[in-house]
């Protein structure tokens, strides 16, 4: 495993649930094609950081073959268990979160306003943009599930499915997510 080249995005939200989650989504680039199993690995700390901050690495495999020599994109999503307000121990919550790549790193600040009413979807922003584009390559052969906001789902996590969730009333897409 090694850092990918550099974070390009991050998403921070505690989701309500019992226990509270957080949910941590990270876009950023790699140098070549073929990079695989993207994580996003806490840094462990002998004493508490005085921001509050908790760091990540973001790293991925690299290929072991041949390559594209392309700039490429690559995500990676966790979805941790946490008392967030005694993270670093008793009154001392956790502030936000700092991804590292190899060439930058980007921080994301709970700010009280990122509170999820039920678990955060996967954000994978580029299945929108394919659809906007007119592609619809990322969307196919895959199961799907199609709701309006609002109703009731299952929170069984499949990560090839792909959600449409439509306005409540309508037949308009709201949002499209995996998971």
């Amino acid at each position: 495993m090694q850092r990918v080249m550099e974070v390009t995005d991050v998403k921070l939200s505690i989701n309500k649930s019992s226990p509270p989650q957080l949910a941590l989504y990270a876009e950023g680039k790699v140098p070549t094609s073929g990079w695989s199993n993207p994580t996003l690995s806490p840094v462990v700390y002998v004493t508490t950081p005085a921001d509050l901050i908790q760091d990540f690495e973001f790293c991925a495999e690299e290929p072991a073959g041949p390559v594209l020599e392309i700039v490429s994109p690559i995500a990676a999503t966790l979805i941790a268990e946490m008392d967030v307000a005694n993270y670093w121990g008793q009154g001392k919550p956790l502030k936000g979160v700092r991804i590292h790549a190899r060439l930058n790193s980007i921080e994301a600040v709970l700010d009280g306003k990122t509170l999820a009413p039920d678990p955060v979807p996967w954000p994978w922003q580029h299945l929108i943009a394919s659809a906007a584009a007119g592609s619809t390559d990322d969307l196919i052969s895959h199961p799907l599930r199609v709701y309006h906001e609002g109703d009731f789902i299952t929170q069984d996590h499949v990560p090839e499915r792909v959600n449409i969730e439509l306005k409540r009333g309508t037949q308009i897409i709201k949002r499209i997510w995996r998971g």
